[in-house]
């Protein structure tokens, strides 16, 4: 039994890894020669069916102004046709991509309740856990992130972390890591501000020039983001009715948040982000592809995404993604095998050509009820 991938009208595609849980598939060219082989009889069990500079004042423009607000709406949960839900569910794609490359058994959800800011993205992979505040714009070059907005921005994820830290579950993990991302840029103001580049293993990020940092204490308290989250947080009303000792105990904790929250900016935005998808699509595929035939996947691939985002029920999986690219490479061309495989069924079937009850058998051991198509060859010198 010959095995492979999926159907191309112009290449056989052999050996490709991510379908390693399908059994016995092997695809076979039937539409972009008419000289279809005559030599092959085929047995189809089709079930189914994939930075720049920022702004020279520190003031938000009307247009970020806007996009601020449109970004504090409620989420909806069934319409992912505004930019940040479509840049949450396309980052999720690259996650899952790269977490099953790695070969790693993770789950990854979005919107879970319980984790504040925190909820857009959560990624957990053994005693390792990554929590995403995902910030998106259509206008990166205008919409910077500037003092006014960046300040209650990290005061509200400092809220969220504090009540993360103290939930009973997150000792179950050896590690949280902490992330802010978007594909905004530092203004200029801000770009001054003291902070330590991080070589941590941000192994989702989709842009190279895009700046993976933490904030450290500035001496310049006019743009120090420690000094402006402690203010938000002692002017808090929840501040206030906590007792002295839980007030100085909060206070500290600011600064171990900021020390630990990995700020990535600069990033690809949802608008680019579907050829870095690509890119890890075909990273998996054991043989090259024509570019043109990704953009199909991608279409069948983005289906399942953005139904598994609506029904927020299950988390991803590996498995979850595998099946998806699975369908994906399939669905694009299930109605040219189909149709080739009908006529080619007639001309068989026309020959009167009879099987002993053996061979019959011998096909049902091989064939399964995996959502495939298979193909067997016996070569009888009756079809030449």
């Amino acid at each position: 039994m010959v095995r492979g991938c999926w159907v191309n009208h112009e290449k056989l595609k052999l050996g490709c890894p991510v379908h390693s849980g399908v059994q016995d598939i092997v695809i076979i060219d039937t539409c972009a020669d008419p000289t279809i082989p005559t030599d092959i009889i085929t047995f189809l069990a089709i079930t189914g069916r994939r930075r720049q500079g920022g702004n020279s004042s520190d003031e938000e423009s009307s247009t970020a102004k806007r996009q601020k607000k449109i970004q504090t709406l409620p989420k909806k949960s069934g319409v992912a046709h505004d930019g940040g839900q479509q840049f949450e569910i396309k980052m999720a794609a690259v996650i899952g991509l790269r977490g099953m490359a790695r070969g790693e058994d993770f789950q990854l959800s979005t919107n879970k309740p319980d984790f504040g800011n925190f909820d857009g993205l959560v990624y957990t992979s053994g005693k390792t856990r990554y929590v995403l505040q995902l910030k998106h714009t259509d206008n990166p070059h205008t919409a910077t992130l500037v003092r006014s907005f960046l300040v209650p921005l990290l005061h509200q994820c400092f809220e969220s972390y504090f009540k993360i830290i103290q939930d009973p579950t997150s000792k179950e993990f050896e590690s949280t890591e902490f992330i802010i991302y978007t594909n905004k840029q530092l203004g200029q103001q801000m770009l001054k501000h003291d902070q330590e580049k991080k070589m941590t293993d941000l192994f989702f990020k989709t842009c190279d020039h895009g700046e993976i940092f933490n904030f450290t204490p500035d001496t310049n308290e006019k743009i120090d983001v420690y000094k402006g989250v402690e203010k938000l947080v002692k002017e808090s009303k929840e501040f206030g009715n906590l007792k002295h000792q839980q007030q100085n105990f909060k206070i500290k904790m600011i600064g171990e948040f900021l020390k630990k929250l990995i700020m990535a900016t600069g990033q690809i935005g949802q608008s680019g982000i579907e050829d870095v998808i690509i890119k890890e699509i075909r990273k998996l595929d054991a043989v090259t592809v024509d570019p043109k035939e990704y953009q199909k996947e991608l279409l069948h691939f983005k289906k399942s995404l953005e139904s598994w985002w609506r029904n927020k029920k299950e988390p991803m999986k590996p498995e979850t993604v595998r099946k998806w690219l699975q369908e994906a490479k399939t669905e694009p061309y299930t109605s040219v095998v189909r149709s080739n495989f009908d006529s080619f069924k007639q001309k068989t079937f026309g020959t009167e050509i009879k099987y002993s009850k053996s061979k019959i058998e011998l096909f049902r051991d091989d064939l399964s009820d995996t959502r495939a198509i298979h193909l067997r060859s016996d070569a009888p010198s009756i079809l030449q």
